[in-house]
């Protein structure tokens, strides 16, 4: 009875048809699959540059095809690191003509397709963005493959638009409002260092549009832009990531290389492996250059086999180049990427126009930074310190007549190696001085020896107590003698004996109350070293630093009488690094704004520019330099101009 009973069922189930759906319902019933298709759809594991030439499309009047990538194969490795999950910060510090503007566009594209996600693209000023979205994106949504996802003739705003289920925002960094109401998954930050510094009163534009992605389980910030200074927000970020910088083999040796301009225009540290820009100087006519002539000779040269090569190489040497991080100890969620120019293949960038637009630009400052900006993409800032004025001498060079000492000033720090030391002869009769050596040594033996070798007396040694005064004391008090002093009933609580020899130093951002002989002000004086000990005491040479290193700017750019000499053999790149690691930077506090000297990045290193204005204080101790005055009364610089 039971098995009838099934075979009943059984038969009235086949016996079932579907109801037929009414012709309108049919429409809704599919739009609704197709929604719910695309809304839980897969990400594609085909690469994302592979996927994009078969369906991202641009739509502009001198860009319109498929997107490629031959010519531009430095562009994959980025693109690729948009839409790692791993990553979640990614800094493009590109020139102009690399492409980094269609990278933005490739990775929304393929998030629109691929992914659901809420975007919001910042750029300049919404008058920008609204340009941009209509006539470069919207055309490219329209000609590429979501054309498909884009429902309702309300979907592409000028300023929004709604992609599949994907939502992209347009906003300018100068609206506070855009910036704060949007949450998101994604941020786009186009063209950093050209954003305001605060929005009506709050934070700065980056720092709003970073707060929208806080609630994001993966977040992706993505910032690009052509550098302006080093203390530029763009140049900032790529220095927290892994900066990795793009190699070519050369087309002779096969080494690989970093293409460069020159080395008076690289902010970089130094590595080896550049290929310089170089043209025939014979293109040269008096004074004037013959602008067909260095564009035809202008080509790169290996630094290994010295082979040289220009454009036609450019596109075969690219398309085998890598990126390489260069940073030691950076994170995997941080990729910073930085390409110049000179790695462009459109006409436009070839080295030989380049080299001409460089020498028509060169007499004009701000021409000039805009080809470092936008060209070399490197910060001004440290291009307009490399070009210095010092007096350069050879080393040979006889000091000339008057009364010179040597005097050694060291900083020392924590990290290996641990001293860093500048020794200096000044003339007590002009204030002229010279570079004699500079240098680091492990410890304060290494340090004794030195000082042995080069003659300098125990009074004429300086050394920075900023670091372990402890240890810095102690090394004083064995390398002194102990002499009486007066007693002073102003302070009973001093002994009556002082060791003489190597003096400690510190540096202050403002005068401590200081006061020569007649009870007039001075930016240096003693103070009193703090030791366990009652039976001697140390005293410590103390100096404004912040005046000190006006001045110390004053002799290199010869404002003043005094030669401040280098010998070029000791003219270095590491030397020239360390006098760059600090810059006159804008400060408000209190409603007052002040200028003051601070370290262009933590990370720069400053140990021989402390040691050079450790040096101004000795030569102003012992009578070598009388530069406060002259200052103050207004002398006149060598140039007979003043300042």
């Amino acid at each position: 009875m039971i098995q009838s009973k099934f075979k009943k069922e059984c038969e009235a189930f086949t016996e079932w048809k579907p109801k037929e759906l009414k012709p309108d319902r049919a429409g809704a019933y599919k739009r609704w699959m197709t929604f719910t298709r695309d809304l839980f759809r897969l990400p594609t594991k085909e690469p994302i540059t592979e996927w994009a030439a078969k369906n991202v499309r641009f739509n502009e009047p001198n860009n319109s095809g498929f997107f490629e990538t031959k010519g531009r194969e430095y562009i994959i490795e980025p693109v690729e690191a948009m839409v790692d999950w791993r990553v979640n910060d990614v800094c493009l510090v590109f020139g102009s003509q690399t492409g980094k503007t269609s990278a933005l566009m490739l990775n929304a594209n393929w998030v629109c397709c691929n992914r659901n996600a809420r975007i919001l693209w910042v750029m300049t000023g919404r008058e920008v963005a609204g340009t941009f979205a209509d006539t470069r994106w919207i055309p490219m949504l329209r000609a590429s493959s979501t054309a498909t996802l884009i429902r309702g003739q309300y979907a592409l705003k000028k300023m929004q638009q709604k992609v599949g289920g994907t939502i992209i925002d347009f906003t300018g960094s100068n609206s506070a409002s855009g910036l704060a109401s949007t949450p998101c998954d994604i941020v786009i930050l186009d063209e950093t260092d050209k954003f305001p510094m605060e929005v009506r009163g709050e934070a700065n534009a980056v720092s709003l549009a970073e707060q929208r992605v806080k609630n994001a389980p993966n977040p992706k910030r993505i910032k690009t832009s052509t550098p302006c200074l080093e203390e530029g927000l763009i140049w900032q970020e790529y220095l927290k990531g892994d900066q990795r910088r793009y190699f070519v083999p050369c087309p002779h040796c096969e080494n690989d290389l970093l293409l460069a301009w020159s080395p008076n225009f690289y902010t970089f540290p130094k590595r080896g492996c550049e290929a310089y820009v170089k043209w025939d100087a014979e293109a040269k006519i008096g004074d004037t250059w013959d602008y067909d002539a260095v564009e035809k000779s202008a080509h790169f040269e290996c630094p290994y086999c010295k082979g040289k090569f220009g454009d036609m190489e450019k596109m075969q040497i690219i398309a085998h180049g890598k990126w390489q991080p260069t940073a030691e100890k950076a994170g995997t969620t941080y990729r910073s990427y930085q390409l110049s120019s000179l790695y462009a293949t459109s006409p436009s960038c070839s080295v030989g126009k380049l080299a001409v637009k460089f020498l028509k630009e060169k007499r004009s400052l701000q021409g000039l930074q805009g080809f470092v900006n936008g060209d070399l993409a490197e910060p001004w800032i440290a291009q307009e310190d490399v070009r210095r004025t010092e007096w350069i001498v050879s080393k040979d060079a006889p000091l000339g007549e008057g009364q010179w000492a040597r005097f050694l000033t060291a900083d020392f720090q924590a990290l290996e190696p641990h001293v860093w030391w500048v020794c200096r002869a000044w003339d007590k009769l002009t204030g002229n001085s010279r570079l004699i050596e500079h240098g680091n040594c492990k410890d304060f033996v290494d340090f004794a020896a030195i000082q042995k070798r080069l003659g300098v007396h125990d009074t004429g040694v300086g050394i920075d107590s900023g670091f372990d005064p402890v240890t810095v004391y102690a090394e004083c008090a064995n390398h002194g003698v102990l002499r009486q002093r007066a007693y002073d009933p102003k302070f009973p609580w001093k002994s009556t004996r002082i060791v003489v020899g190597w003096t400690p130093m510190k540096g202050f951002g403002k005068n401590q109350g200081w006061f020569d002989e007649y009870h007039n002000p001075r930016i240096w004086g003693f103070g009193e070293a703090r030791l366990s000990q009652k039976e001697f005491g140390i005293q410590i040479l103390q100096f404004n630093s912040q005046i000190l290193k006006d001045i110390l700017e004053r002799l290199r750019r010869r404002k003043t009488p005094e030669k401040w000499e280098i010998a070029a053999e000791l003219d270095t790149d590491e030397y020239r690094l360390h006098l760059m690691g600090e810059v006159k930077k804008r400060k408000e506090a209190f409603g007052l704004t002040t200028y003051t000297w601070q370290k262009r990045t933590n990370n720069w290193p400053n140990h021989l520019l402390d040691c050079e204005v450790m040096q101004l204080a000795l030569a102003l101790k012992f009578g070598a330099l009388c530069l406060v005055d002259r200052i103050e009364n207004g002398e006149k610089g060598n140039d007979g101009k003043g300042e």
